[in-house]
This record gives structure tokens, C-alpha cells and sequence, in this order.
């Protein structure tokens, strides 16, 4: 159509170039020569955001053990969240004594889950890995930018905590999830149904159609954190590459309850694999 990008060059020569937008007249009304012009824009009423319940925080965890390799992407970034890792033996050897256990898996290759009485965490998770969690099916998805539902881990950020666009060019996370696991689940985090990046710094004549027709093909179910019971699922695989991705994931560790040590120093950086390192730890993790 003619406004399918910002302006109608000669698309239609029947309308105007642009076609102006609330904000414009507002805008217009107020930069106005020798003072603000009256505008209907002056006083809107504003509507309320409403919330959808969140629910109290989960109870916090006396133990958490990772399953993955050592030195792999998602150890090490477990270990500059500052997240108090216990050995596997201890806690079966501890049995009920162990206390409340989370187990987080290194989901981005199948691997072999022990059985122990402790919640779930699937993490980076990809279609190899999906046959790991019964009636989990993924599809690809590729985007940056998230909106999280007010509940549980997630209560209390923003989709702004969860928007990566302006911060990197690569994905995310590349897999939504669907099928039985989803439906009888909870969907914590989602994915934008617009991928920005396809407006972000892209010439006028396609940034418009670009986003657009990303928000289209978009499929309807986009989530990328669910939980089930015990069992949590998340495909987010690369957002930690900035203090804003550090940061998120922290508060997630937060209110999910984690035993978190101290970081502190005055380093600041990147893995190799550009995963950002707040600092140093200040004392060993177990």
C-alpha cells in the first residue's frame, strides 16, 4: 500500500507524501512560534495499566547443582552470577536432608538427567535437546527483543528489561517452543511478535515493510520460558553479551531464589564468546 514503508513516494499520487500520526500535531502544537499552540493532545486520559496477577515468589533454594559440561558456556555463566553450585554426590548422598533442590541443565545437546528430588531448570534448549522434556516441541523463532508475563521468576520485570535490539546483532534465542508441554503449561516469557532489528538502522524505503511483515510471519505461539510443575524451559541462548542482559538474568536468579555470592571488583568485560563479566568473584564457589 502506499504507507507500507515511512512515506508514499509517488506510490499513490492521489494522497500526501506522509500521513501524520497523533504525535506529530502534537508535537507541532507545541514547538509553535511564540509559545505552544492550543492542542487536543493537551489533556489525554490515560489508561490504567492493569497487571495480571503474579503470585507470591517460590520458596528459595538451599541447593543448586548444574548438569552439563565443565567450562561450557552456561557454567560460566552461572559462576559470574555468583551462583552457589553444589556437587551432585553431596546432594544424593543427602537425600531428604538435601533441602530444596534445583537442578540446571545445559539443554543445548541431549544429555542424561539423575534422578533427584529437585525442580528443573532446562536452559539455551534446542530441538536436539528437546526430546529430554515428554510433548516439548520447537519451531524457529529468531528474535531479540521479549515481553514477560507479571509471574513467578519473571515478576516485576519490564519488556524493556527483556529488549536487546539496540545492544546486539545477534539473536537471542532461536527457538519458540509449542505442543502438549506448552498447553498445559505456564508461559513466563515470550517473544516480541515484531523482530525491531528489521526497523532498527534500516534504510526508509524497507524498514517499515520489513517489521511488518516479521510481526506476520511470526507463528502465534511464541514462548521461550515455560514451566510445568517442576520443570522450567527456556531457548533464550545469547543475551548476556551487556550489563542490561547481566543484569536481567540476575534479577531472574533473584527471585527464583538461587544461593548467590557476592560479586564485586573493578573488572569489567567479555568472555571470548561474548558473554559479559561483571567482575570477580570474591570468594570461591562451592
Amino acid at each position: 500500500g502506499p504507507y507500507g514503508t515511512t512515506f508514499n513516494p509517488g506510490y499513490d499520487p492521489s494522497l500526501p507524501l506522509f500521513d501524520p500520526w497523533p504525535l506529530y500535531d502534537a508535537m507541532r502544537a507545541a514547538n509553535a512560534p511564540g509559545g505552544a499552540a492550543p492542542s487536543p493532545w493537551a489533556q489525554v486520559q490515560k489508561k490504567e495499566r492493569v497487571s495480571p496477577p503474579g503470585g507470591s515468589a517460590p520458596d528459595p533454594y538451599d541447593r543448586v547443582v548444574y548438569i552439563g559440561e565443565e567450562g561450557s558456556t552456561l557454567h560460566r555463566v552461572l559462576l559470574t552470577q555468583g551462583v552457589v553450585l553444589s556437587d551432585l554426590r553431596e546432594v544424593q548422598s543427602l537425600g531428604g536432608k538435601a533441602g530444596r533442590v534445583l537442578l540446571v541443565v545445559d539443554a543445548s545437546s541431549p544429555r542424561e538427567v539423575p534422578s533427584v528430588d529437585a525442580d528443573i531448570w532446562y536452559w539455551a534448549m534446542t530441538p536436539e535437546g528437546a526430546a529430554m522434556v515428554p510433548g516439548l516441541k520447537l519451531r524457529e523463532v529468531r528474535r531479540s527483543s521479549f515481553i514477560p508475563r507479571n509471574r513467578s521468576v519473571v515478576k516485576g520485570l519490564a519488556p524493556s528489561d527483556f529488549y536487546f535490539c539496540e545492544l546486539q546483532r545477534q539473536d537471542a534465542c532461536r527457538w519458540s517452543m509449542y505442543g502438549p508441554f506448552v498447553d498445559g503449561g505456564e508461559v513466563l516469557l515470550e517473544a516480541c511478535a515484531a523482530d525491531w532489528r528489521a526497523w532498527n538502522k534500516q534504510p526508509e524505503d524497507m524498514k517499515t515493510a520489513a517489521l511488518l511483515r516479521s510481526e506476520r510471519q511470526c507463528p502465534a505461539q511464541r514462548a521461550v520460558v515455560v514451566r510445568s510443575g517442576r520443570i522450567t524451559v527456556s531457548t533464550l541462548e545469547d543475551f548476556l553479551r551487556s550489563e542490561k542482559g547481566y543484569t536481567t538474568l540476575h534479577r531472574i536468579f533473584e527471585t527464583a531464589g538461587l544461593p548467590l555470592t557476592e560479586v564485586s571488583g573493578p573488572v569489567f568485560g567479555a568472555f571470548d564468546d561474548g558473554i559479559y563479566q561483571p567482575g570477580i568473584l570474591t570468594r570461591p564457589v562451592n
